[in-house]
């Protein structure tokens, strides 16, 4: 029934399965029976070999007629008796079962063959013996040649040898007896084994020699296939039909080993025949035991459970009978489990047969095994039990074909399971890849509205926390800090899809460790925020530096800082750095709250490896950054201090370019002496040349970085730019306060000397955001960078690496927007010089004529000061950018004179200015404030009144007030008058002095007012606020007191 489930191409391979085992056994048949009828055989207990050279010929089998006696005497006694026993012919080997004799269970039998040849033989005659299931001894021309095994005459103590033997005499004459006397004890009823041969010494050293190579060789092959099945278990362990395998295949290469006795008492002299035939008979029980665990688990769903269970205890319990009962009795229960072995292979031809047709991979092969291991068992049980021209064992070969047939099947299962794991892969990797790019583009949608979050939530609270309750102020609060850490999260998860689709590129260059870090120590204090935690550093002067990408160092140590912070509520954290044998190793040490080595455990790039896998304790973070330390050839760590906190350290690979082409040194140090000669030249001239229409504007690059100066300077060499060239913050500070003829700076993140962030801040201390444009080149850009930027007071940002057109672009926008600025002040100044109204000029010269007739010296005096306040208005050039304030007294004062001429006691003046004060403030912003005193104040009453000027140190500010008495200004008024609308109400001169101090100090005038009660005015201005443009500091205030 179970064949016509067959396909026709299985079906075709099961009949070629049984076609060549067929012909396997017959051709063996007939080759055992050619061989025999080519030589001569014995013929009633003789042999001739008159006509035959064992030399020249070969060796002779001597299967044929032997004279046969059953005794319970010893050989010699046999044939050395009185009487004789009277012999049979037996043909050997042969069975000897089937003859009538009455003996006693235990006896011996003995087999005599006599050979005639031509002459004495002069060498060596060897006589090979092969292995039989029991005791025996062989006498050749009287001489006792094999005594093979123990205790020949005891029954109870008899053990076979399975072992040939091969042994060499020399007969007295051309005539000799050879007689072989077998004990019976172990078997009743048997066969004397394959024949015996008889040959000349080369050919059977030969022989021999030959036959331990084809055991060695057999045995080796069995062994190497074991333990690689084993290795393959135990690093597979699912697959138990590698180590059933790999026993078997042990158990084979034992058993090859024990069949040459004589080879194995050589190698192991401890060894007894005893050991020898009970690794023979276990390793065959086992053997058979292990090879149905091993069908089962090959083809589970063909072979009932049951079956396969009892045929293990009955092999199980076989093996363990040996260890527990003697020789004599074990080997008697040898045919039983022939019969069991039988039964099993029939078994597994059924179940094989049964996969076949079920169309199960590698059926038709191992069907074709079991197919030789029956034709080999039946072909040895008829050589054993059976009176047949056979004389040649193919068992063990069949089986060793056997073995290589279930390792190739195991070998085509394993390429399968590979196979099936490769393809799986594929699937695993194209899921991932499409996982990723979800993820990526999921990532990418939520930034935009996240932003959007975070934005409107810190507008609500910059705008209306005064108005919020303290629980709405702790939720919008609670709402910026957790969109900070998902926008956290996301930038992390980006990386991580990055660096495992290693997609990630590192933009490796020659970094200063402490400058890097130092840098943005800064930031890192605000991350602080009020908690009390000291944040210091420790760098050796003598650091190398390292090769790495700036803004993925930048992002590793903020990271470890960050995590530093959020475990710190107080004490200290430290960065250090410290040179170890070819790497650099940075380490972050807090006082916070101990970390565990697991924070960092599975932070590994696997193929598969999913974030969802990621070790909650270190999270996304730890794993990115380990991945971008380990990315530089780098190692990440951390580990925990008893009683002191955590430490977090990593290490970099020093740069190759230390000392990085100092011919770049010497050749921007030569360029910025001859620009600086230059223009300190230009510098004391009374009249600056216009940058804008003459000479090329000046760009200050502020980097310790040679390589990135050289960049910059080849990319702006073809523009009409003139460079600078600083490698530390002092020597910036040091170009800069010795000159005025920068236009813009080029400040890189990581300098030396100082942080950028405090370097622009001195920068800031002396020129506005609008004289002096900075443009902060960082590699970061997260937005606690950029904000500590701003708030420092650069105008822009370039992100590194950048684009050559977008430097450019970028230089070229801030310059024009200078020039736009010079521009604007300029024109306010020319706005300034044009308050001078007519009427003032023609009232003037009206009452100096008047003055002339009556009172000459006065209208003297008067026209000096008309003329002294024009000179000094129209003195004020448009560079003029700060002019002292004992030049600004001095127009005031002009001014001043004159009304007092005109309006007499109506008006009168206070000065409260301190003594030492003078300093360089921006022209025209005292005498428009007190023009506007007297007009619109004090000259409205027909009393008139009075203006006072005070100028004080106030702390780290001066105090300019202009103050009157006069008629106040209407509150309706009040809230327009600075107003640049089109629409609002507002004095000129006060919105153009208001928008400059905006503009220069980022702080206009404060006005207060009341009707009838006067106004005050008052200006404040920095106290550190330098000599912008060598503005010579000269006069006395003391004067206007």
């Amino acid at each position: 029934m179970m064949l016509h489930h067959l396909r026709a191409q299985d079906k075709a391979s099961l009949s070629v399965i049984v076609l060549l085992s067929i012909f396997l056994f017959f051709v063996g048949i007939v080759s055992d029976s050619s061989k025999i009828k080519d030589t001569p055989s014995p013929v009633k207990g003789f042999l001739d070999l008159k006509e035959w050279d064992l030399e020249q010929d070969g060796r002779v089998p001597l299967s044929g007629e032997w004279t046969f006696y059953f005794s319970s005497s010893k050989p010699h006694e046999v044939f050395l008796s009185p009487t004789p026993a009277c012999g049979e012919h037996l043909c050997v080997p042969e069975l000897w079962n089937r003859y009538s004799f009455e003996v006693n269970p235990f006896r011996y039998v003995t087999y005599e063959l006599k050979v005639q040849m031509d002459a004495v033989p002069s060498p060596l005659i060897g006589l090979r013996i092969p292995a039989m299931p029991v005791p025996y001894q062989v006498m050749a021309d009287g001489m006792t040649l094999v005594d093979n095994g123990e205790e020949f005459d005891h029954k109870e103590r008899a053990i076979a040898a399975y072992s040939s033997r091969t042994v060499y005499f020399k007969p007295a004459s051309e005539q000799f007896d050879i007689i072989m006397q077998v004990s019976n004890g172990l078997l009743v009823g048997g066969k004397a084994g394959s024949p015996i041969e008889l040959g000349g010494k080369v050919e059977m050293a030969s022989l021999r020699d030959r036959e331990l190579a084809g055991i060695m060789f057999f045995m080796g092959i069995a062994m190497m296939l074991g333990l690689y099945s084993i290795t393959v278990y135990f690093y597979r362990r699912v697959q138990r039909a590698h180590l059933y395998f790999g026993i078997i295949c042990l158990l084979v290469a034992i058993r090859l080993l024990v069949a040459d006795q004589l080879f194995v008492q050589q190698l192991f002299p401890q060894v007894t025949n005893q050991i020898i035939m009970l690794l023979e008979y276990i390793t065959y029980y086992a053997g058979i035991t292990f090879a149905v665990l091993f069908m089962k688990h090959l083809f589970p769903g063909e072979f009932n459970a049951l079956a396969v269970r009892a045929l293990t205890i009955t092999g199980s319990c076989f093996s363990l009978s040996l260890l527990v009962l003697p020789a004599a009795v074990y080997t008697k229960g040898l045919p039983l489990f022939q019969g069991i072995t039988l039964i099993i292979c029939v078994y597994f031809a059924y179940g094989l047969i049964l996969a076949v047709c079920r169309r199960k991979d590698g059926a038709c092969l191992q069907l074709y095994g079991i197919i030789l291991i029956l034709v080999g068992f039946l072909h040895d049980y008829l050589l054993q039990k059976v009176d047949v021209p056979i004389d040649r064992p193919i068992l063990t070969i069949v089986t060793l074909i056997l073995l290589l047939i279930q390792a190739a099947e195991l070998a085509r299962r394993h390429s399968e399971a590979y196979k099936t794991l490769d393809r799986e892969d594929e699937q695993q990797h194209s899921s991932n890849c499409q996982k990723d790019d979800y993820l990526m583009h999921a990532s990418q949608e939520l930034q935009l509205p996240l932003q959007g979050i975070i934005n409107i939530s810190q507008s609500i609270l910059d705008g209306q926390s005064s108005r919020m309750t303290d629980e709405q102020l702790r939720g919008i609060q609670l709402i910026l800090s957790i969109s900070g850490r998902l926008s956290t999260q996301i930038n992390d998860l980006l990386d991580f899809i990055n660096l495992k689709n290693e997609t990630l590129n590192l933009q490796i260059i020659s970094l200063d460790v402490k400058a890097v870090i130092e840098s943005h120590l800064p930031i890192f204090l605000r991350l602080v925020g009020h908690k009390p935690i000291i944040l210091k550093t420790d760098f050796p002067e003598a650091l190398p530096r390292v090769a790495a990408d700036e803004a993925r160092l930048l992002q590793i140590v903020y990271n470890l800082v960050t995590n530093a912070i959020q475990f710190t509520e107080q004490g200290q954290i430290l960065i250090l750095a410290r040179e170890e044998e070819g790497f650099v190793r940075i380490v972050i040490r807090d006082t916070g709250i101990p970390l565990e080595e697991s924070d960092l455990s599975g932070a590994s790039l696997e193929p598969c490896c999913q974030p969802e896998q990621m070790d909650e304790g270190g999270g996304l973070g730890f794993t990115v950054m380990k991945l971008l330390v380990e990315l530089h050839g780098g190692e990440l760590s951390i580990r925990s201090i008893v009683g002191e906190g955590s430490e977090s350290s990593f290490t970099l690979p020093i740069s190759a370019e230390q000392d990085e082409a100092a011919y770049l040194f010497t050749d921007l140090h030569e360029d910025n002496s001859q620009l600086l000669a230059v223009e300190r030249v230009n510098a004391v001239q009374p009249v600056i040349e216009d940058r804008w229409n003459g000479n090329a504007p000046v760009i200050l690059t502020v980097d310790d970085d040679l390589l990135s100066q050289q960049t910059v300077r080849q990319i702006l060499q073809n523009e009409r730019y003139r460079l600078v060239f600083a490698f530390n913050a002092h020597e910036a500070l040091r170009y800069l306060n010795e000159s005025n003829f920068i236009d813009l700076v080029l400040l890189d993140v990581t300098i030396s000397g100082m942080s950028a962030y405090e370097l622009i801040r001195h920068i800031r201390d002396k020129y506005s955001t609008r004289e002096l444009p900075i443009v902060l080149v960082t590699a970061k850009k997260e937005q606690e960078d950029l904000l500590a930027g701003y708030a420092s007071g650069a105008n822009d940002f370039l992100i590194k690496p950048y684009f050559a057109n977008e430097l450019r672009a970028r230089v070229k926008t801030l310059l024009d927007l200078k020039r736009s600025n010079d521009a604007a002040a300029a024109s306010e100044t020319a706005f300034l010089q044009a308050q001078i109204k007519p009427h003032f000029l023609y009232n003037t010269l009206n009452t100096i004529l008047a003055l002339s007739l009556d009172e000459p010296q006065q209208a003297h005096d008067v026209l000096t000061r008309l003329s002294q306040y024009l000179q000094r208005s129209f003195a004020f050039n448009d560079k003029s950018r700060y002019v002292s304030l004992s030049d600004e007294m001095e127009l005031v004062k002009s001014y001043l004179y004159i009304e007092r001429v005109r309006y007499g006691e109506r008006l009168s003046i206070t000065y409260q200015i301190d003594e030492a004060l003078n300093l360089p403030i921006p022209p025209f912003i005292i005498q428009p404030l007190v023009e506007n005193a007297v007009r619109h104040g004090v000259m409205k009453r027909k009393e008139g009144g009075n203006v006072t000027i005070s100028i004080r140190a106030m702390g780290e500010e001066i105090m300019i007030m202009v103050r009157d008495d006069g008629v106040g200004i209407d509150p309706s008024r009040m809230a327009t008058l600075l107003d640049e609308s089109p629409g609002g109400q507002r004095g000129l001169a006060l919105v153009n002095i208001h928008r400059r101090l905006l503009q220069e100090y980022g702080r206009g005038i404060e006005l207060k007012s009341e009707p009838g009660a006067g106004t005050q005015i008052i200006i404040w201005l920095p106290e550190s606020k330098g000599n912008a443009e060598g503005v010579e500091i000269k006069g006395d205030l003391r004067r206007w007191m």
